[in-house]
């Protein structure tokens, strides 16, 4: 009787150590899992980010482009000719650029040196004097027009 009771104290001892061994496995298994879910939340917040830099980068990068190229329309259509006029009313007269597309024949800049070339000559001397002479004179013209 002895015997069993020591081989049941056995039993119990190491159904017990079983025991605490499963549970420190699951509590490991636990562990790694939440370590698991932490690392693919990060994961997917940094491709969020980084998906989130490359469209701003992207972005920035039409930006340059669509500010270089103004620039360039902007250099090219503003050149001042050193030379005489063909035009008899004046001197100074700002060329067009040679566009091909809409856009770019009826944009602003353009627009403005369709109107800065019909203006009269007298208003167009004036250009050495003071600012508001200049003013008043195409306020006139303005309102004639009008």
């Amino acid at each position: 009787m002895k015997r069993v009771d020591r081989d049941r104290k056995r039993v119990d001892r190491d159904r017990k150590r079983v025991d605490r061994e499963r549970k420190r496995v699951d509590r490991e298994r636990k562990r790694v899992d939440r370590e698991r879910k932490w690392v693919d939340r990060e994961r997917k917040r940094v491709d969020r980010e980084r998906k989130m830099v490359d469209r701003e980068r992207k972005m920035v990068d039409r930006e340059r482009k669509m500010v270089k190229h103004e620039r360039k329309m902007v250099d090219h259509e503003l050149k001042m000719v050193d030379r005489e006029s063909k035009r008899v009313d004046r001197e100074r007269k700002i060329m067009n650029g040679r566009l091909m597309t809409n856009i770019g024949k009826y944009s602003f800049v353009n627009r403005i040196i369709q109107l800065w070339n019909r203006l009269p000559a007298e208003i167009l001397g004036t250009l050495s004097c003071k600012s508001n002479a200049f003013r008043k004179r195409v306020r006139k013209v303005i309102n004639v027009v009008n």
